[in-house]
C-alpha cells in the first residue's frame, strides 16, 4: 500500500516550484515599464485592481499554450502566478517604487 501515497499524496503541488520564480524578472520588467514610462500607471493599476488580477491570471494561464517561445511563456507564467498572490504584487509594486522594504 506505499505506492497509494506516491500517486494519491503528491509532496508538492504542480505549481509550488514556480511560485517565486517571477522574482528573477522583475529587474527586466521594471526596465521595460521604465523605458516605456508606464512604471507609475502599473503599480497603480496592480495595487487598485486587485479583483481584476484574478481574472488577467486565469486569462494568461489559458493563453500559455499558444505562446511560441519557451522564455516568453515562462515569464507569462510567472507574471499570472505574481498576480494571484496579493502579497508578491505587494512586494512587486515595492520594487517598481524603489522601496527598500519588500
Amino acid at each position: 500500500m506505499q505506492w497509494i501515497s506516491y500517486i494519491f499524496i503528491p509532496e508538492k503541488l504542480c505549481y509550488t516550484d514556480t511560485m517565486h520564480e517571477d522574482e528573477a524578472f522583475w529587474p527586466a520588467w521594471a526596465q521595460f515599464l521604465h523605458d516605456k514610462g508606464a512604471t507609475d500607471i502599473i503599480a497603480s493599476l496592480l495595487e487598485g485592481a486587485a479583483p481584476l488580477r484574478i481574472i488577467a491570471s486565469q486569462i494568461m494561464h489559458a493563453g500559455i499554450p499558444f505562446i511560441g517561445s519557451s522564455s516568453t511563456a515562462q515569464q507569462w507564467r510567472a507574471f499570472a502566478n505574481l498576480l494571484e498572490d496579493p502579497a508578491r504584487t505587494a512586494s512587486f509594486v515595492s520594487f517598481l517604487r524603489g522601496e527598500k522594504n519588500r
